[in-house]
């Protein structure tokens, strides 16, 4: 079993031509010719990107355009995202001059894998990463089970990852002590 004091530790995987598999730490994770493998969106990577930079405005109206500034991302996408993270009640919009957005939820109640859900579906590693149609070998497959194992694992400790804990550094202690 392991120790409550575990790391999160994200692993980025680079496909280099050729390569069958990577080993890392007992765990083999695979990059298949040309296949790659992405935790997060560009949207879900965005979005926590502004709801971190909200929480630290610690109950501030942030306008798109300052968001865009401030995190390098175009106006019309961080917009996009933000209309969506609204109509989850998780900011609130203000019309007019001075108008914005600002955090509604607590930031130790917005958890990752949520954001992760809403904006790219439900979390899965376990697809068959060769073929896109539906795999004969489904039954048989040695790859399959390990890459569930791995993705139990990743969502089991993205299950307490929140955007509080990412502004406080990483932990939900530090998180709990506030901004």
């Amino acid at each position: 079993m392991r120790s409550e004091k575990s790391k999160l530790t994200f692993i980025i995987l680079v496909d280099i031509p050729g390569n069958r598999g990577i080993f890392l730490n007992e765990t083999i994770l695979v990059s298949f010719w040309s296949c790659k493998v992405r935790l997060l969106t560009q949207n879900t990577d965005y979005a926590i990107r502004a709801l971190c930079y909200m929480a630290e405005k610690n109950g501030e109206i942030i306008s798109a355009a300052e968001l865009s500034d401030e995190l390098q991302i175009s106006w019309s996408l961080i917009r996009k995202i933000l209309q969506e993270l609204n109509k989850k009640r998780i900011v609130s919009s203000y019309k007019g001059k001075g108008g914005g957005f600002m955090m509604e939820a607590d930031p130790q109640a917005i958890f990752i894998l949520e954001l992760m859900k809403m904006f790219q579906g439900p979390f899965m590693f376990n697809r068959c990463v060769v073929n896109s149609e539906s795999c004969s070998n489904i039954r048989k497959c040695m790859l399959r089970k390990k890459i569930s194992d791995i993705e139990e694992y990743v969502t089991s400790e993205l299950k307490s990852v929140t955007i509080g804990s990412l502004v406080s550094g990483g932990t939900p202690e530090k998180a709990a002590e506030g901004f």
